[in-house]
Formats: structure tokens, sequence, C-alpha cells
């Protein structure tokens, strides 16, 4: 059997990684958003959803980890506004104006 190429294997673990999630298994999916982190190794993306998946699993320090390494992903990629974003996003985690909701702004993709 031929191995998927480096595009499929993505999609499948991005798959893989939002059914898990959105089936309330956030060790799992942040499990493989991890290796959606190594398999893409320079998508800020990843990291961003890493980090809502450590975060649902009360793993806010590595949350906080996962969102800086998103930050200088897109300083690298010249996607300031997205490096803007997530470092608000650590604001309002780090100073508890982000309230721990199903519905809030953490359940919102990212592109």
């Amino acid at each position: 059997m031929e191995h998927p190429n480096v595009h499929q294997r993505i999609a499948i673990l991005a798959r893989r990684a939002q059914r898990l999630r959105r089936d309330g298994q956030h060790r799992k999916a942040a499990n493989a958003y991890g290796e959606l982190t190594s398999a893409d190794e320079f998508s800020g993306r990843w990291w961003v959803l890493l980090a809502r998946a450590l975060w649902d699993c009360r793993k806010e320090d590595e949350a906080i980890k996962a969102l800086r390494q998103a930050i200088y992903l897109f300083r690298q990629e010249n996607a300031l506004g997205r490096a803007k974003t997530v470092q608000d996003l650590i604001s309002r985690w780090t100073s508890g104006t982000l309230l721990r909701s199903r519905r809030g702004y953490l359940n919102r993709e990212v592109a």
C-alpha cells in the first residue's frame, strides 16, 4: 500500500483532530494537533488549535506556550494581524477576562 503524501497526512490528521475536539475528547484532540504541529511545523494555525485543545484540558501553561509559538510563526509568515490577534488572546487568558466557555472566543476556528 502506498503511503499518503504529506498534504494527505495533514488533511487526515486535521479531520481527526477536529472530530475528537467536537466529540469532547480534548486530550486526544491535543495529541492529534501536536502531531499536526510536527507534520506541518511552519503553520501557526495548528499551534493555535493545539492551544485551544490544551486549554480545554486545563493545561493553561502549555496552551500559552503553544500560542507563543503560533505568534512566532505568524510573524515569520508576515501575518502580523494574526500574530496580534493571538497576542490579544494571550492577554485575555492571562488577565482572566476570557471565560472558559464552550461557545466563547476559544471555539472559533483560525483560518
